[in-house]
């Protein structure tokens, strides 16, 4: 089952999904392109939507309602560079990397859905405040 994309926002980078969402192959890959060259970024999920602003773009993953203490639930991946690509990649192995790293409370489960955005700086973008977020992916593992 392919990912469902979110329009939000509807311009800049592009977080795009290859792979499947089966916890058993751990083939999920995310690429983040249309970047400025030269720029940095990460990606991170939450358990539930948002549409909130930030810097310049829109904030559209949040940690869920139920997150105990408050603060918990949501997780970064590690800062990815890319010379002049304009483009990064985070996976296969992403459910993997988020047990190792995140522990229980960031484990992908089956049956549970995780939207997925990037941040990246761009000095260019829209307000001129110099990060853009880019549209959102939710997945919902089996």
């Amino acid at each position: 089952m392919a990912p469902r994309v979110v329009q939000c926002p509807p311009a800049g980078g592009r977080l795009l999904a290859s792979g499947t969402n089966s916890l058993a192959s751990d083939d999920l890959v995310l690429t983040v392109q249309g970047l400025p060259a030269r720029t940095f970024g990460f990606i991170f999920m939450g358990q539930a939507a948002a549409h909130a602003p930030f810097a310049d773009g829109l904030r559209c993953v949040s940690p869920g309602p139920n997150q105990s203490p408050p603060g918990t639930g949501m997780f970064r991946f590690p800062i990815r560079a890319r010379a002049g690509a304009g483009a990064f990649v985070e996976g296969p192995g992403i459910a993997a990397f988020a047990q190792a790293a995140f522990g229980t409370t960031g484990a992908l489960l089956p049956g549970t859905t995780w939207h997925f955005q990037a941040h990246y700086r761009s000095p260019a973008g829209p307000c001129g405040l110099g990060s853009i977020r880019t549209n959102t992916l939710a997945v919902t593992f089996q």
